[in-house]
């Protein structure tokens, strides 16, 4: 699929332009039409201006085929500082995968060796279930909203999984920005509770007390002694009264608690915030993504350096989460990975 006949006239005329460059240049800098001759002797050939026009029109429908179809070939790669990411390397085209039509909660996932794609499911695939892929937008890392423009913009047309027809589950990222609800703690979306869907509007002073405890750690700047730490435990109680257990500004402030605890040495306390940071990207990213196997990394490298420290450590957690660590590597990156 092309699907030229969708797309946007300044997009056709973008590819348009690229295709015709290409073509001129493979014609008269190459000896792309003519391989049995010199690169000069091509050149002083008198070209056919239909066979170039062809040509540019080959390369026009493959740009445009590799809008929609195209796969991008990842790797991982480890920084100076010690930091697992994912890196783009190409773009290919592999036409069986390509076959797959798209869910924003997808049943395979994609892994590569080298520049050959292999496809693994994430689940259990009963005999006539489809199999899906994500062309991008995940309904774990995009809004409803965002997920719905970016495959109409790419690829034309309208997602309607089961993460974009279920009302709730459009509402799935919103609870990472919801306060708690006053009677079981779920994440309030529009004053109303996802869990156990009670009314329940903010309390009035709600905005005022969150400017408040954003304003206090603002105030602390780089938190690095005993005494700021301790100001900032309090803001994350603060907020930990207020907001949904798995906020994402919640857990930003957890995560400074981790790193800060760890600079001073106080690597029980360090280890403590880790473990709710963690929480919160399993329940936001799910239990096999590679958001949870960074954190499970930096977990794990704390509670290692907790343990040479002298502080007494969980060992079969910690034995739990490096085995956690190594299968999710693993499922994402194959059993050939270097870091399982």
């Amino acid at each position: 699929m092309h699907h030229v006949d969708k797309m946007q006239e300044d997009e056709v005329f973008q590819y348009t332009v690229t295709a015709a460059l290409l073509a001129t240049f493979l014609a008269k800098k190459t000896k792309f039409l003519f391989p049995n001759k010199s690169i000069n002797q091509a050149i002083e050939t008198d070209l056919d201006e239909e066979i170039v026009n062809y040509l540019g029109g080959l390369l026009l429908r493959h740009l445009c085929q590799l809008v929609g179809n195209a796969h991008a070939v990842t790797q991982l790669r480890e920084s100076d500082n010690g930091d697992v990411q994912q890196v783009r390397l190409a773009t290919a085209i592999y036409p069986s995968a390509s076959m797959m039509n798209h869910s924003c909660v997808t049943t395979i996932i994609n892994q590569f060796q080298g520049s050959r794609l292999i496809v693994r499911a994430t689940r259990a695939l009963q005999p006539g279930n489809e199999v899906t892929n994500c062309y991008g937008p995940h309904y774990r890392r995009h809004a409803y909203a965002q997920r719905q423009e970016m495959l109409l913009n790419q690829y034309k047309f309208r997602c309607s999984c089961s993460a974009c027809f279920d009302p709730k589950e459009r509402n799935f990222l919103r609870q990472f920005d919801a306060r708690a609800c006053s009677s079981c703690g779920g994440a309030v979306i529009e004053d109303v509770c996802n869990l156990c869907d009670k009314a329940d509007p903010a309390a009035p002073d709600y905005d005022q007390e969150i400017e408040s405890v954003v304003d206090r750690i603002l105030s602390l700047g780089h938190v690095e002694d005993a005494g700021r730490m301790a100001a900032l435990e309090v803001c994350e109680m603060r907020l930990a009264s207020r907001l949904f257990k798995h906020n994402t500004y919640l857990a930003k402030v957890r995560d400074m608690l981790a790193r800060g605890y760890s600079d001073i040495g106080d690597f029980n306390k360090s280890v403590k915030y880790s473990r709710l940071s963690l929480e919160t990207t399993i329940e936001r990213y799910g239990t096999k993504s590679i958001e949870v196997g960074h954190e499970l990394l930096k977990y794990t490298d704390l509670v290692l350096a907790q343990l040479n420290s002298g502080e007494a450590v969980d060992y079969e957690r910690l034995l739990e989460s490096l085995v956690k660590a190594e299968e999710v590597f693993s499922f994402n990156y194959g059993p050939q990975c270097k870091y399982c």
